[in-house]
């Protein structure tokens, strides 16, 4: 089956789901939304750029990291939009909807496939029932409201379905053999390189697969741990990052970018108390690091020990005056001391730096647009 031929057969059969029905009749109140003073003037509102598809809006959807984001797909599916809709924001809202029906579909068949090959003894019935749990579960969550009813947050859900494609079309790669498995290879390989296109974070797949079987095959290789623990903390689980620094140090106490790891993982897990030995270590083993010194000072700001974190951050400006995360603690630190013009100073540095990364001092310190945060 050709790639094209899938996609076909997807959209005949995905989009009808009850699951993507039932997902479109409950985000459908947000059909009528405006565009938001969030990212939306600035991508939408004020951007003229992307209104069509000739050569010049095409080349421009291929050369921009307007704010901060390489997304060609995605401007691809914004000029659609534009082409049908014109600025008219419900045309743009009803695709964010459609594309996240089809998320729940996609996610059901997946599913469905996991617990296939993990639960074996279970029904067809008790499959079933497992991945529509899954399916509804995974589509009507909370956290899924601010991708589908935003309209910048269009690369959520257009990611989210070619990497669920990525997946799908791997599954059955897995299950064929010969020139069909090396056409859904193809087809899981075109399915990422879409999904790379609409969104970056998507980059991660194939690497947590990578150091995950390299750890299960060799246990004992430092570097396969060292990689899945780097590739955890980037994703979001630190907890299960730190176990994989942990036995990096237990048979190399040495490896001083493990134990910053390590200490920026504890961070992450509110456990600066933790942290702290482990980056002070690191300090004294080279006093240079910047990444030590930079989580060493988050970790006493998160302690109330603003006062003592500001050194720190200060050495790890004056080794990397471009880098924009010890300014925003330093930034933190003064704030938590009351002095509000310093921060300001810090604030406006780190705005000509990294404008996304300044929004979270906006008040209050832990505010900002929430796509800021990803």
């Amino acid at each position: 089956m050709s790639f094209v031929l899938f996609l076909r057969c997807w959209v005949g059969v995905a989009l009808p789901s009850p699951y993507g029905v039932v997902t479109f009749v409950i985000y459908s109140p947000a059909l009528p939304n405006q565009f938001l003073d969030w990212d939306d003037s600035a991508n939408f509102l004020n951007n003229p750029h992307f209104r069509g598809l000739g050569w010049e809006q095409l080349r421009w959807m291929f050369t921009t990291f307007l704010m901060g984001h390489w997304i060609p797909l995605t401007w691809i599916t914004f000029g659609l939009d534009y082409l049908v809709w014109g600025m008219n924001p419900i045309g743009y809202h009803l695709t964010n909807i459609l594309l996240h029906a089809a998320n729940a579909a996609a996610f059901y068949f997946v599913a469905y496939r996991l617990l296939a090959k993990a639960m074996t003894g279970f029904g067809e019935i008790g499959l079933r029932l497992g991945a529509a749990t899954a399916a509804l579960s995974f589509a009507l969550h909370p956290l899924r409201a601010e991708s589908v009813a935003w309209v910048t947050e269009r690369r959520d859900v257009l990611s989210g379905l070619f990497f669920l494609l990525t997946i799908l079309t791997y599954l059955n790669a897995c299950d064929a053999q010969g020139a069909t498995r090396r056409r859904w290879l193809g087809s899981s390989v075109g399915c990422y390189i879409l999904a790379l296109a609409s969104k970056s974070i998507v980059m991660t797949l194939p690497f947590v697969r990578c150091p995950e079987r390299a750890v299960a095959s060799r246990p004992h290789l430092l570097v396969a741990h060292h990689n899945l623990g780097f590739v955890l903390l980037r994703v979001g689980d630190p907890a299960r990052a730190s176990e994989h620094f942990q036995r990096v140090l237990s048979e190399d106490s040495g490896n001083v970018d493990a134990r910053t790891y390590l200490g920026e993982a504890l961070v992450q897990q509110r456990k600066p108390g933790e942290a702290v030995p482990h980056l002070e270590l690191v300090i004294r083993q080279n006093p240079t690091h910047m990444g030590a010194l930079t989580h060493l000072g988050i970790a006493l700001v998160e302690l109330g020990r603003p006062m003592e974190a500001i050194p720190y951050f200060q050495r790890a400006i004056a080794l990397y005056q471009n880098a924009p995360l010890p300014r925003l603690g330093l930034a933190r630190a003064y704030l938590a001391l009351g002095n509000t013009a310093a921060a300001k100073e810090q604030s406006e540095i780190l705005r000509r730096l990294n404008p996304r990364l300044a929004r979270q001092l906006s008040p209050p310190t832990s505010a900002g647009s929430p796509a800021e945060r990803r």
